[in-house]
């Protein structure tokens, strides 16, 4: 499936964290939803919730662009989202799956 982002269990600490480069192509996975507490819903059905020091970065993106998720070696923010068109980028942990 083009533009799905590969998710592997870590192991170390029991949550679900993107595979870097795989899955998600150069140009991301569209953005389907924001909302005003900092979590991001991404069309491959998968849930952010962004650090909070990041959130200012991420609200200038808009439902329909793509986000890019990689691993980013925090402890406690696993994944680092970057909007390819801007260049921004925030911190964020996964929060669960969109229903």
């Amino acid at each position: 499936m083009t533009g799905l982002v590969v998710l592997v269990l870590s192991a170390c600490q029991g949550v679900v964290v993107p595979v870097v480069g795989v899955g998600a192509g150069a140009g991301g996975v569209a953005m389907r939803g924001q909302f005003p507490d900092g979590r991001l819903d991404l069309a491959d059905g998968t849930r952010w919730v962004v650090q909070p020091a990041g959130q200012s970065a991420t609200l200038r993106w808009r439902g329909g662009d793509a986000v890019r998720v990689v691993r980013s070696g925090h402890p406690v923010w696993p994944a680092l989202l970057i909007h390819p068109r801007s260049g921004t980028k925030a911190l964020a942990r996964p929060g669960g799956r969109v229903g």
